[in-house]
């Protein structure tokens, strides 16, 4: 009852100032709430004609896309996002997992590459990054992306064992025995190099 009765006088606020957008922006969160997409989206895009460019709206309205599963939509309001806030690593990843959603693993990976070269290195934006190549049937992609971890990690042990694990499945076992006779050197106990 409350929350209808907040709804209506949002709804009265939004007529006696059509020019405000704060009202439009508040009936958005409580129509998402409720469920019912469809107004929350025509309350938002009102708050964003009025006042464009806030990032709270923009924002909103691409989660409001989001949970709608609208996920192309959601993919427009996060890059229109990320071009007001760039250095905001949170939109690259929604943005990715809107891409995710619509299977187009090839934008999912340079939405990581345009993070990477913003922040540098980061060892969970390549494996990342490797699972999407991998998901693409893009073994050297896989591999180059492990392999650019082993440069500035050069004894991680886990990208090695994974890195062997591409080389077997890329029919290069010279590369893979390799890798392996590495992690010997590094952890001589190793289970998994003695059961290879």
């Amino acid at each position: 009852e409350d929350f209808e009765a907040a709804i209506l006088d949002f709804e009265k606020c939004t007529e006696i100032n059509p020019k405000s957008p704060q009202p439009f922006y508040e009936l958005a969160i409580m129509y998402s709430e409720k469920g019912s997409y469809e107004i929350a989206i025509e309350k938002i895009k009102e708050a964003i004609k009025i006042e464009p460019n806030n990032k709270w709206y923009e924002l909103l309205c691409a989660e409001i896309f989001f949970a709608k599963q609208d996920f192309a939509n959601a993919a427009k309001q996060y890059k229109k996002l990320i071009k007001l806030e760039p250095l905001n690593e949170e939109l690259y990843f929604k943005l990715s997992e809107s891409y995710l959603y619509t299977n187009q693993f090839k934008k999912a990976v340079r939405t990581y590459d345009d993070l990477e070269k913003k922040k540098g290195f980061d060892k969970i934006l390549c494996i990342q990054k490797y699972k999407l190549y991998r998901e693409l049937n893009d073994i050297n992609g896989a591999i180059n992306e492990l392999l650019s971890i082993l440069i500035v990690l050069p004894e991680d042990i886990e990208v090695m064992q994974m890195l062997s694990e591409l080389y077997i499945l890329n029919d290069e076992q010279k590369m893979a025995f390799k890798m392996l006779k590495s992690i010997s050197e590094i952890d001589p106990k190793n289970a998994r190099v003695h059961l290879a």
